[in-house]
């Protein structure tokens, strides 16, 4: 992972992608960082090669113990196409729901869950089929 400045992460830049491997970045501590996080936005640049892979999904997480239990925040969802994609959760939004059972790469389709931010966020990528030459650049911006 690549700290770009003070609250500009680029978690990954790869290109392949094997089938039902689920690839995750280095955990930031949102503590070690300058700025309080209440709002993380993340884009996501999949640049689609052709005749592979089927589908890919970007998850956002965060968690609240140290990095033991992750819970999905946001996803980004891709198939066969090359997309840049954009998304954004914030801590100042009212979470929805009155509890939240931690979802491990289950929150659905380019969904959000808002008011949640933990003191650790990473990425998880997802690829339900192989995208050999593929690639996806994913980064992160925390205000």
């Amino acid at each position: 992972m690549a700290h770009r400045d003070a609250n500009h992460f680029r978690f990954f830049d790869q290109t392949g992608f094997a089938a039902g491997v689920n690839l995750f970045s280095e955990p930031v501590n949102l503590g070690r960082i300058p700025v309080c996080a209440h709002w993380i936005g993340m884009h996501a640049n999949f640049t689609y090669a052709g005749a592979d892979g089927g589908q890919l999904d970007v998850f956002l997480q965060t968690s609240l113990d140290y990095g033991l239990t992750w819970c999905d925040i946001a996803n980004i969802h891709f198939l066969q196409a090359s997309a840049r994609r954009f998304t954004g959760c914030s801590s100042t939004i009212t979470l929805g729901v009155a509890t939240w059972n931690p979802g491990y790469l289950t929150i659905a389709d380019n969904t959000v869950l808002q008011g949640l931010i933990g003191d650790y966020i990473r990425v998880a990528v997802a690829p339900v089929n192989a995208y050999a030459t593929s690639r996806l650049v994913v980064d992160v911006v925390i205000r």
